[in-house]
C-alpha cells in the first residue's frame, strides 16, 4: 500500500523526544508499518467477546492479543505512514490499511484459533469474522492512558476538537493527541450473529470518521 504523503498533517508537539520523532517521520509507507508487526508478532491469546449492547448478546467476535516489538507498536500508533496517519489522510484509506493489515495476519491467526478450545467461537467462521468490513486492528486499550494522556502530538484537527465544548469529543481528541508507547496490539474480528451475518454496533458505524477527526475511537 502506497501512503498518501503525511506532511501538513501529522505533527509532533515540540517537547516530543527528537529521536523518537525522526524515527516515526521516517517511515514513509504503510507496508513497513505491516511488516514490522509481521515479523515481531509473538505470544498470540485469543478470547470471545460478546456483543455489549443488549441487542447484540447473542452475537460473538474473536479477539486476539499479539506481544509486537516497542518499534513495531510505534510504527504502527505513532508514525507518520502508520494506522492512525492513514485515517488521518482519509476515513477510507484508513480502512484500507486496517483491512490490509489483517489480510497479513489471517492466516497465522486462524491456524492459532484451530487449535483452539473456545466453546463460544466454535459456531462461528473465525477467517470470516477477520476478513469482514469491521474488523480492526487496534492498541490493548488496557495499556493506554486513559486518565493521565500526555500531549504528544500536533495535528491541527484533533487539537481543534479537544478544545471543542462536546465533552466526548473533547475526550476522545485528547486520547487521540496521546502517542504512548507499548508493546501490545489486539485484532478484532467483526461481530456474527447465529447465522453468520455481521453486525456493526451503531457506534462503530462511523468509526473511520471518528478517528481521522479524533484520532481515537
Amino acid at each position: 500500500m502506497q501512503s498518501m504523503p503525511s506532511t501538513g498533517l501529522w505533527k509532533f508537539s515540540p517537547s516530543f523526544d527528537t529521536a523518537r520523532r525522526d524515527r516515526l517521520l521516517a517511515i514513509s509507507d504503510f507496508s513497513q508499518v505491516i511488516e514490522l508487526v509481521e515479523q515481531s508478532a509473538t505470544g498470540i491469546q485469543l478470547e470471545s467477546c460478546k456483543g455489549r449492547d443488549p441487542e447484540l448478546q447473542d452475537c460473538v467476535q474473536p479477539v486476539f492479543t499479539l506481544d509486537v516489538s516497542d518499534e513495531a507498536f510505534d510504527a504502527f500508533f505513532n508514525s507518520a505512514a502508520g494506522y492512525r496517519a492513514c485515517y488521518l489522510q482519509g476515513g477510507n484509506l484508513g480502512l484500507v490499511a486496517n483491512l490490509l493489515l489483517i489480510e497479513s495476519l489471517v492466516d497465522r491467526l486462524c491456524d492459532m484459533a484451530g487449535y483452539s478450545c473456545i466453546a463460544e467461537l466454535a459456531s462461528i467462521n473465525i477467517r470470516t469474522s477477520l476478513l469482514a468490513t469491521s474488523a480492526k486492528v487496534w492498541v490493548h486499550e488496557d495499556d493506554f492512558p486513559f486518565q493521565s494522556p500526555t500531549t504528544d502530538l500536533a495535528v491541527e484537527a484533533w487539537i481543534r476538537a479537544a478544545a471543542s465544548k462536546d465533552e466526548n469529543v473533547k475526550k476522545k481528541a485528547s486520547w487521540g493527541l496521546c502517542a504512548p508507547k507499548g508493546s501490545r496490539l489486539q485484532v478484532k474480528g467483526a461481530l456474527l450473529d447465529p447465522l453468520g451475518n455481521e453486525v456493526v454496533p451503531r457506534k462503530k458505524v462511523l468509526r473511520r470518521h471518528e478517528i481521522q477527526c479524533l484520532g481515537f475511537s
